[in-house]
């Protein structure tokens, strides 16, 4: 088996074959009428899968390498770390941030229903517009998170405050008419036993 850093004997850009087909890889090869053989075997060979040559796609142009590379990174990031602020950008805001808390301000529109993330830190929650929400708890299985249960929350009360313990992943679900948003005082300092 050779390497996959093997010379490019052309000014065409190379992708060694290997492996299954990813999201990545069909989003990357749709536009360059690739089989569907190849559209199914093309770029995991960039996490270190070796691949014989006769297997090698000639993509058109270092661009599209460059956006699949680009599109590569946050995709594998955001595997594996589901804190708020980077799986859930959109409805997890920092408004500050230091060693000692973390303060965010939570926002999910009507209807809506955030990406499924976690919060490490104890916190303190305001609720500033409460609405009736639906919690969808998660865990992960072979990588991956799956639905282990949801259940129906009432709108709390206006400037309702409560302290909460670190969550695992979930995800919230807007039931009412208006943007649920609340404030978010993460404590890193306190020591919570088994967690980071």
């Amino acid at each position: 088996m050779r390497s996959i850093f093997q010379p490019v004997r052309s000014f065409r850009t190379m992708i060694w074959v290997a492996g299954s087909g990813s999201l990545l890889g069909k989003v990357f090869c749709a536009g360059h009428g690739l089989s569907i053989r190849h559209r199914r075997r093309a770029v995991n060979a960039w996490i270190g899968i070796a691949a014989p040559v006769r297997n090698t796609v000639h993509l058109k142009t270092p661009f599209c390498l460059a956006i699949a590379l680009a599109i590569a990174a946050p995709v594998a990031a955001q595997a594996t770390n589901y804190d708020a602020v980077v799986a859930a950008p959109d409805s997890h805001r920092i408004l500050m941030e230091d060693d000692h808390v973390r303060v965010l301000r939570v926002e999910v529109k009507p209807g809506a229903t955030e990406p499924v993330h976690d919060h490490r830190w104890p916190s303190i929650m305001y609720f500033e517009q409460p609405q009736p929400i639906t919690y969808i708890e998660y865990k992960l299985v072979d990588g991956r998170p799956v639905e282990t249960q949801r259940f129906d929350v009432p709108a709390f009360k206006q400037s309702q405050t409560m302290r909460g313990e670190p969550e695992g992943l979930h995800a919230v679900s807007n039931r009412g008419t208006a943007p649920f948003i609340a404030v978010r005082v993460e404590l890193k300092d306190t020591a919570v036993p088994g967690k980071p």
